[in-house]
Parts: structure tokens; sequence; C-alpha cells
């Protein structure tokens, strides 16, 4: 990610040490559940149990920053969909994660 991208996230959660929670890159969270709508991706998350986090939004080349809620969409067996709070599409839920694909089972 961008360094002033990933700055900016920072301040947006708070400022402080977080710059090391920042995701070194990023991918559409929302694969092919969005037709039409901006690409989003979780940038960081805020500190303490709010599940609230930074997350990039962006259609070609035009990346913007917002703080949201987290989606409340859950399913009976106690899981909660990964998205952020009105996403688009359907929900995205852990076991849809494949984590060596994503980047995110690699230290």
């Amino acid at each position: 990610m961008a360094s002033a991208l990933a700055e900016s996230a920072v301040e947006l959660a708070g400022g402080g040490d977080a710059s090391e929670d920042v995701l070194p890159c990023f991918t559409c969270e929302l694969g092919d559940k969005h037709a039409g709508a901006d690409h989003a991706a979780l940038v960081l998350f805020l500190p303490g149990p709010s599940g609230r986090a930074v997350w990039v939004r962006w259609q070609r080349f035009d990346p913007r920053l917002s703080v949201v809620d987290p989606c409340v969409g859950e399913e009976s067996g106690g899981d909660v969909c990964l998205l952020f709070a009105g996403h688009p599409g359907g929900h995205l839920w852990p076991e849809d994660i494949d984590p060596v694909r994503d980047g995110r089972g690699l230290p």
C-alpha cells in the first residue's frame, strides 16, 4: 500500500503505533458480489471491541479511506460476516477466506 495511504489510515484509526497493523497490500474483499459498486478492502481495525475498521474503496485509481462499522450479518453457528455494514452483495464468512491466496496466511 502506498505509504501516504497507510499514514492516512493510521490517522483515521486514531494515530498511535498502528502503522505495523496496516495490511501491506490489499485485494477487493467483495469478490464478484459487487457488480458496478466500488471495490473494497480492509486496511486496519480500530482499537477496542467495536469491530470498526478503516476500509479503502476504489474504482480504477481513486482510493478513498473511511471508518466503517462491521456488518451485523450472523450465521446460525455464530460466525459473523467479515465485511462492513451496508456492503453490496452477499456476506463473506470466515470459511470463505483462503488465507494462502489472500496473503493472510503468509508471514
